[in-house]
Order: C-alpha cells, then structure tokens, then sequence
C-alpha cells in the first residue's frame, strides 16, 4: 500500500539529516498531485537530495550511501536530462533522487 507524498518525505527528511542533508520536493507533486508518473507510467515520487556542507564535497556516491541505508537496491544512474539520480523505493513508492553536487 502506498503512503501519503507528506508522510514519505518526513520520514526521509528524519534519516538523511542525520547525514547533514535535506530532500525537497520537485515534479508533479508541486503542481497537488500525489505523486508523478515515470516514462512507463508508474507512479513514482521525485526529490532533490542536497547538503549543508560545500558542494564541492558532496558527491554522488556519498549521496548513493545515505539512500542506500533506506533501499538496499538502490542504484546511481546517469540521466541525459539532469545530474546523476538514484533509483530507490521507500515502502512502495519508486522514488527518484535528483543529486545537487559539486
């Protein structure tokens, strides 16, 4: 069963802070909408993964470990539209994480 966009992005928020990091909401779910829908048309919820530290010294790997605690599936793919996102899923929601590095 899949869980409320809100209560997702809480619970994530909880874990990657502990890592100096925050998530913020991007796609369809700015526009009221629960959650976007992915090429394949499965829903699927997008987020941004950013630090408080500089930049510079956040790399996709170190963002790749912190998700990887919440999806051990989790996979770095390289995207032709935007910076590197991570696959993951998070009590059935496929989420996208859109990296801000340096």
């Amino acid at each position: 069963m899949k869980i409320e966009t809100h209560e997702i992005c809480t619970e994530i928020e909880k874990h990657v802070s502990v890592y100096g990091c925050h998530i913020g909401v991007t796609g369809s779910t700015l526009y009221g909408k629960m959650h976007s829908r992915n090429f394949d048309g499965e829903p699927d919820l997008d987020l941004i993964l950013y630090t408080n530290r500089p930049i510079n010294n956040f790399k996709a790997e170190d963002a790749l470990k912190i998700v990887s605690a919440l999806d051990r599936n989790a996979k770095l793919v390289e995207s032709k539209y935007s910076r590197p996102i991570i696959k993951a899923s998070y009590k059935g929601t496929e989420i996208d994480f859109i990296i801000l590095q340096g």
